[in-house]
């Protein structure tokens, strides 16, 4: 799947176009492009996000095109796309980052049904 063109587009709260993204507009982005809709919804808060057109999966069954939520070191909740197994493309204040997954502590797992 092509994302390099992403890794340009800079943080904007609620956006969800290529002049600026969070964290879940970048996730709905990389889900069409992998062929599925992923539900935009209004917060980031857990409960609205298992709500919506995802199920929580244990870390053994996860592959490229998973979502992983997890908090980030100001407390806040933060939702990334897997590109592989080992790798998270996601949004940060200073934009689109990739991180190896082992980086991230706390994650739930996530799948777009």
């Amino acid at each position: 799947m092509k994302y390099e063109d992403l890794l340009t587009v800079p943080f904007k709260e609620f956006g969800r176009t290529m002049d600026g993204m969070d964290c879940y507009g970048l996730c709905i982005e990389l889900c069409k492009r992998a062929g599925k809709t992923l539900n935009d919804i209004t917060d980031k808060k857990i409960e609205t996000i298992r709500k919506i057109n995802i199920i929580v999966i244990q870390k053994k069954d996860i592959t490229a095109g998973d979502l992983v939520h997890y908090e980030h070191e100001d407390g806040e909740l933060h939702i990334g796309y897997l590109l592989d197994k080992s790798n998270v493309i996601h949004m940060t204040k200073k934009g689109v980052r990739i991180t190896p997954l082992i980086y991230f502590s706390n994650v739930e797992y996530l799948r777009v049904v």
